[in-house]
């Protein structure tokens, strides 16, 4: 089916010109599902997922936990424990490999003990674990760092056998099912100190090691490939030690290899080249170098390879994944593949698995955690299905006028107003269940879009460069009008002079969102500013049941004729995160007015709004307006809770109740936690029920439990009455802690007479 790629393997590679060349904008290929995985990669991050036909492993770093994806019929990935999987304990790394209907669980002790857990999967579809494996013949495991499988063949790859030297130790299933070592590879010239081995590929009876000079000094001058065959007689004999004579001990040359077919490669990261070897009748010869082209503007290294079905991965400088194809005889990137959320370099990342056109992916994120992202290659590769490679069909006719190599009918990268004038034709001309990214380039748009539930992100240029402007416009600027996927979103925009707003509900009195109404949806905003928007309700943004995730935002100067003066957020839940509410405004007199963030309820129920690292500073609400009000509406049923975290709330004003914070519900629909400040607010900081959860700072005068600026007998009869126990109201827990007891009895008594 992959011609075009495929031969690129097949090709003689003296054939093929010595520099590659790339499209002028390589695709950037989005996920086609992403999840976020909670806890930092650490040392437990190489290796950490495993692709098995309908089934996707990986691990949890943290409690090293073995978690499952499974495609299910109905098409949607479905999270689960892996319940076969052993115990970790003792161990400090983990890690898994798959292949078809093996998986493999890895734990290592550095320099100590290792585990490897075989697990195989039924007709029915059922794991079982069948076998496990503690070390090679006569010896034990020094420090496995890979696996390799291949049909009824595993490789294992251990880093420091026999005194850092470094092998690769064969298995072969017999009849019985069981796994027992057949072969030891090693390099025949590999020297007695430090050519470890890294890395290293098994392709049917051919494997190839790489062994990299881990400290010059030692006599030898590089580090070497070496190639492996398996005979008729089932022995493995070494045929070949590629070193090109340019490479040298400080490149790392063979610190990364990989084999498929007659096509060998191996990296030298510190000259940024990939070294490409060809098999012939005659033997190994090495080929044209394959120099990695610079991606904006960072210079690119080999530091990962992967071949593949249809090609060839290799690993960025910058943290980016290529995917290499032939195109007019020559070599180029194909696409590159980019994770939901971005990267935090330098990281424990990229831990990667392929299958078929699949590419699963680990990495760690900025805002702590990890993403987790599954990639379809065939978008760059053979976009339509059809069996007839993406250059192959430019080369016939098809249009490809941004030159990136993908033709424009099912281009899976968009770009307005190159492509499109406007970015709602983009997003009309994009089919159903595909995933696009649209990219607007800089520049002020006067329009709006709507995502129409598609599986798009409608990408800006980076540093506020890009304008949408809804002056004049009859609707909110942006919508999400419901089943958008979490994986689609809006980045990098500017959204401001929203002023009409939409109607929530057939013949509703108002008009809520005057810059972005979202109702049903996943769909993230991330990066972008909401400025001088206006609406009835959620001036900037308004969400009716979303799950929406709002990270790194501005909301400046929106205003609301009655609440949510810059985000209403009706029976919806997510994080909003590391954002900016300031100079936003609510009008309306009387409870509810919040000027900068009013949540109703949850999407589910207990669901949680978290807002965190965030700044909510200088809005002004009405008469009862709060910058931020939680209502619980508890006769709903599904009635929620926000959580507060490291955030400041500063210097927000209103008339009558409170300036800062004014919660309705019960003492558990708002938790103060860590971190967070509510000061300088006027009249008061905070009213209603509460939590306080840990290092958390609000200056009112809490022991003030009647409201008139006095501590005295009045209040201390409060806590008297309420004693043992917390009603919903929270009505004597001074601290709010959650309990009515001696802690609060000591706070009224030690701020008695007037508040200060």
């Amino acid at each position: 089916m992959y011609k075009a790629i495929l031969a690129w393997f097949a090709l003689a590679v003296g054939s093929i010109a010595a520099t590659p060349i790339a499209g002028a904008n390589p695709p950037s290929i989005p996920p086609v599902y992403s999840l976020n995985v909670d806890g930092f990669p650490g040392d437990d991050g190489h290796d950490a997922v495993a692709s098995c036909g309908n089934d996707i492993f990986y691990v949890r770093f943290g409690d090293r936990t073995i978690r499952q994806l499974r495609h299910n019929a109905k098409g949607a990935w479905v999270e689960s424990a892996f319940v076969p999987q052993g115990s970790a304990a003792g161990y400090q790394f983990m890690r898994v490999y798959g292949s078809g209907n093996l998986l493999a669980a890895l734990y290592v002790n550095q320099y100590s003990s290792h585990r490897i857990d075989l697990f195989e999967r039924d007709s029915a579809g059922v794991w079982s674990l069948k076998q496990t494996i503690t070390g090679a013949l006569g010896a034990a495991f020094q420090n496995v760092n890979g696996l390799q499988w291949s049909g009824s063949t595993l490789m294992v790859i251990d880093r420091y056998a026999d005194s850092f030297r470094g092998a690769a130790f064969i298995f072969d299933r017999d009849s019985t099912g069981f796994w027992r070592q057949t072969a030891k590879l090693q390099g025949s010239g590999a020297f007695p100190f430090y050519t470890e081995v890294w890395s290293a590929t098994l392709d049917g009876g051919r494997a190839i090691l790489g062994h990299w000079l881990n400290a010059c000094g030692y006599g030898a001058v590089s580090g070497i490939a070496y190639i492996f065959e398996k005979n008729a007689g089932g022995a493995w004999n070494e045929v070949a030690a590629l070193r090109p004579p340019t490479a040298r001990c400080a490149d790392a040359y063979a610190a990364n290899v990989s084999l498929r077919g007659d096509l060998a490669v191996a990296s030298a990261p510190g000259d940024n080249i990939i070294y490409r070897f060809d098999r012939s009748e005659s033997g190994w010869t090495q080929g044209a170098s394959l120099p990695i082209p610079v991606l904006a503007g960072n210079p690119a290294h080999g530091a990962r390879l992967q071949s593949t079905e249809w090609g060839l991965l290799a690993l960025t400088s910058d943290q980016r994944l290529v995917a290499y194809e032939t195109f007019q005889g020559a070599v180029r990137v194909a696409a590159v593949l980019e994770p939901s959320v971005p990267y935090a370099p330098p990281c424990y990342c990229w831990n990667i698995a392929t299958e078929g056109t699949r590419v699963v992916t680990l990495t760690s994120i900025p805002t702590g955690g990890a993403r987790l992202s599954i990639f379809d290659a065939t978008p760059a590769l053979d976009c339509d299905g059809d069996g007839i490679g993406n250059a192959e069909e430019i080369a016939a006719g098809a249009a490809d006028l941004d030159a990136d190599g993908v033709p424009d009918e099912c281009q899976s990268t968009l770009r307005v107003p190159e492509q499109f004038a406007t970015i709602q034709a983009a997003i009309d001309a994009t089919p159903a269940g595909t995933a696009r990214t649209i990219l607007v380039a800089a520049g002020t748009y006067n329009q709006s879009f709507s995502l129409n539930g598609k599986d798009i992100v409608v990408r800006g240029a980076p540093k506020g460069g890009t304008t949408i402007d809804g002056t004049g416009l009859a609707t909110s600027v942006v919508r999400f009008t419901g089943g958008e996927p979490a994986t689609a979103g809006i980045e990098n925009l500017v959204i401001r002079n929203g002023t009409a707003g939409s109607i929530p509900f057939s013949g509703a009195p108002f008009r809520v969102g005057g810059g972005l109404f979202g109702i049903d949806s996943s769909a993230y905003i991330r990066n972008c500013r909401f400025q001088t928007n206006t609406a009835d309700y959620g001036g900037g943004a308004y969400l009716v049941r979303c799950t929406t995730v709002i990270d790194d935002c501005d909301f400046l100067f929106n205003n609301a004729r009655n609440e949510g003066g810059a985000l209403q957020l009706y029976e919806s839940s997510g994080p909003v995160v590391n954002s900016t509410f300031a100079a936003n405004t609510a009008n309306a007199n009387g409870a509810a007015a919040a000027s900068a963030i009013k949540a109703i309820g949850a999407r589910t129920p207990g669901g949680v709004v978290l807002l965190s690292n965030c700044l909510i500073q200088s809005n002004t609400g009405g008469n009862g307006g709060a910058a931020i009000e939680m209502y619980a509406n508890l006769g709903s049923g599904i009635w929620g809770t926000m959580r507060i975290s490291n955030c400041e709330i500063t210097y927000n004003g209103a008339q009558g109740i409170a300036g800062g914070v004014r919660v309705i519900g019960t003492f558990e629909t708002c938790v103060i936690a860590d971190g967070t400040t509510i000061c300088l607010n006027a009249p008061r900081n905070i009213s209603g029920p509460y939590l306080i959860e840990g290092n958390a700072t609000v200056c009112d005068c809490l022991a003030d439990l009647t409201l008139d600026n006095l501590v005295n007998g009045g209040d201390l009869g409060v806590v008297l009455a309420s004693w043992g126990a917390v009603n919903p109201s929270g009505t004597g827990d001074a601290n709010h802690d959650g309990t009515v007891n001696g802690a609060d009895l000591a706070l009224v008594l030690a701020s008695w007479g007037a508040c200060q």
